[in-house]
């Protein structure tokens, strides 16, 4: 059976999706990411130049700011989906959205710039995997999901405790503070940047290195008055299915 991913009627204005649309993407980041040949799933997260992976996506701050200013907002919750190019061809995404105390959503679907399609400018292409880290620990995470040879893109990669993996969601200071040191709103990007946390845990059998996909969350190219990058923020809670 053939899987077809469309456009739709559905884009409501450039960079937001409707439901349909949206449920229609997470179904497809769903059945590539948990199956058993990794081939598309691989072909899903390559930059675009070059065999790497892309590092990390990006949305403009001002998407951003239009989250935070939902009232009642009390979540920002980030959702793994695969968006077609215009060859059908499935890109890896992430939609952005807000939601209350009550877990009711309350924005629509922002959708991240997509990193496979080329720029007039390539300084605002989604950076390369060795870039420069704030973090010692977020630099530790960046590393692994750049070693391919290591850590080749399996549904392993994908999967929680709870069931595979649907994204994760965030407080809202991680999306606050990397704007609090903003003047004003301009061209700025938020990049949820890629990573992989390792560890060793129980299993049937004793114990399992366990390796899972994660995002960090850091304003591009800021700089503190020190000239040290600040500094990145990942309290992310991971989301299995029926969260």
């Amino acid at each position: 059976m053939s899987h077809v991913l469309s456009a739709g009627p559905q884009l409501v204005a450039e960079g937001i999706i409707g439901q349909e649309l949206f449920d229609q993407y997470a179904a497809e980041w769903l059945r590539i990411s948990g199956a058993a040949d990794g081939a598309e799933l691989t072909a899903s997260f390559r930059a675009p130049h070059g065999d790497l992976r892309v590092s990390a996506v990006s949305f403009p701050v001002k998407c951003i700011a239009e989250l935070l200013s939902a009232v009642g907002v009390r979540t920002i919750k980030a959702r793994f989906l695969m968006v077609p190019d215009e060859h059908k061809r499935p890109h890896f995404s992430v939609a952005l959205f807000a939601t209350d105390a009550l877990d009711t959503r309350l924005t629509s679907y922002y959708l991240a710039e997509p990193f496979w399609k080329p720029r007039k400018d390539p300084a605002q292409d989604a950076p390369p995997l060795r870039m420069e880290i704030a973090n010692v620990l977020a630099a530790h995470w960046a590393t692994q999901w750049a070693d391919v040879a290591r850590f080749p893109l399996t549904a392993q990669l994908f999967s929680s405790h709870y069931g595979p993996l649907r994204g994760y969601n965030f407080e809202l200071s991680d999306f606050m503070k990397p704007l609090l040191v903003l003047d004003k709103l301009g061209d700025q990007r938020l990049l949820l940047e890629l990573g992989l946390h390792t560890h060793y845990g129980p299993g049937p059998s004793g114990e399992v290195f366990t390796a899972t996909f994660g995002l960090m969350v850091r304003l591009a190219g800021l700089q503190a008055e020190d000239g040290e990058l600040d500094p990145e923020y990942d309290l992310a809670t991971p989301i299995p299915p029926g969260s």
